[in-house]
């Protein structure tokens, strides 16, 4: 853990509070990429981005408020990238293939996604979490319309939103599977080891299914 020195002189300027919004982000991902079975404290994220831990309020008020906006700037950038392979290739397949290999090498997603639920969400404002909420609908909904054109089967934006929350849904599920709480606790025997599915040759066979992809 890093000593900064502490900033407590106030951002003014709309870049310089975007800024340094962006620095408490960025410890606090960082901090978490250590140990991802725990939420970072205020404090922790404050001592690593050399800000006090007031100045962390005026932006965030709790550390699930950070994480929940780390987790919709993930969802963000998994979708930008469903996008782009959608209008490069316009092939189900490739979308997948883009879909898959982009969660193995971003994990963090997948960790704060099985989080939202039960930890993330419950523990910040009403407000907030209408944000949230609405910012992934919309995410969908223009994600959806990206996609639409790669299927010739007549699939509606409707069809196409629905899909994605399956397959959301689907990659948390199997994310928990392939990550039990048994291997953080040093289990193992055979007997555990076929309860452990390797994730990204079972999502992508079961996305294969989900999408209807032959």
């Amino acid at each position: 853990m890093s000593d900064k020195p502490v900033i407590h002189v106030r951002a003014r300027s709309k870049a310089g509070k975007a800024l340094r919004r962006q620095s408490i982000l960025q410890a606090a991902e960082g901090l978490f990429a250590q140990d991802p079975t725990v939420l970072p404290t205020i404090a922790e994220i404050s001592n690593d981005c050399g800000l006090a831990k007031g100045t962390i309020y005026i932006y965030f008020p709790s550390k699930e408020a950070i994480f929940l906006a780390l987790l919709e700037e993930a969802l963000g950038k998994w979708t930008q990238r469903l996008c782009e392979v959608a209008n490069e290739t316009g092939s189900p397949q490739a979308v997948v293939d883009a879909l898959c290999d982009h969660l193995a090498t971003h994990p963090r997603l997948m960790q704060l996604a099985c989080l939202s639920t039960g930890v993330l969400e419950p523990n910040v404002t009403t407000e907030i979490l209408f944000a949230f909420k609405h910012s992934i609908s919309d995410n969908l909904h223009r994600t959806a319309q990206q996609l639409i054109p790669m299927f010739n089967d007549g699939r509606r934006e409707n069809a196409v939103v629905q899909m994605l929350l399956q397959t959301y849904a689907l990659l948390i599920g199997l994310w928990q599977l392939s990550h039990p709480t048994h291997c953080a606790r040093g289990m193992s025997s055979p007997e555990l080891e076929r309860l452990q599915p390797a994730f990204v040759p079972t999502a992508h066979a079961a996305l294969q299914r989900l999408w209807q992809i032959s």
